[in-house]
């Protein structure tokens, strides 16, 4: 999982050195008519299996778009996130928790869209810095990958209503080599839930 989550980042980091322009439902010509307001997204996500990490997370995401033509855009923001549960190690099983924050990139790929809708594959990357050392015996930041379809609905003349579903890998990054990182212990978890945003545009 550690592997694909370095395979993302990587694809992430060079689809924004790419040359992308404009997006959106509108036709080239009427383009200029809307400008998309910042993006407000709640994930509530919940663990992937019964593990010795069983972690909850809800997160607030701010984007806003940056780059983007009739198929990809690209959005960079921050991501705000709560994150609770606990966690078994060495047979012991103690709580964690923390607050976190930090800067977000987000790439939304166009798979289908229809008059009023549009089915996207979100992929996104964050670097996140915790309250605390997190999970138990971690550090005090994680990178956030999250991968997942999302259905965007035209609601109204100037709003959109986002569905997802996605699945989330969170890793501090540290290769287990204690004599090489100084740690011998990366406790990284995976998680699965539900998106929701509505989006405003004028």
């Amino acid at each position: 999982m550690r592997k694909f989550g370095y395979f993302l980042f990587m694809l992430i980091f060079l689809l924004i050195g790419s040359s992308i322009y404009t997006y959106g439902y509108q036709e080239s010509e009427n383009r200029d008519l809307i400008a998309y307001k910042p993006e407000f997204e709640w994930e509530y996500l919940v663990p992937t299996s019964v593990s010795r990490r069983d972690i909850d997370t809800i997160s607030l995401n701010i984007l806003e778009e940056s780059r983007s033509n009739a198929h990809v855009a690209i959005y960079k923001g921050v991501t705000l996130t709560r994150a609770w549960g606990d966690m078994n190690r060495l047979g012991v099983t103690s709580d964690c928790g923390a607050f976190g924050i930090g800067p977000t990139y987000l790439m939304r790929i166009r798979v289908k869209k229809w008059d009023t809708a549009a089915l996207f594959w979100d992929m996104s990357g964050a670097l996140i810095f915790y309250n605390k050392d997190f999970p138990n015996n971690g550090d005090f930041y994680n990178f956030m990958w999250r991968i997942g379809p999302i259905l965007s609905c035209q609601i109204g003349e100037h709003t959109l209503l986002n569905i997802g579903y996605k699945l989330m890998h969170v890793s501090n990054g540290q290769l287990y080599w204690p004599e090489l990182t100084g740690t011998p212990h990366n406790p990284a978890y995976n998680a699965k839930g539900l998106s929701l945003a509505i989006v405003h545009c004028f």
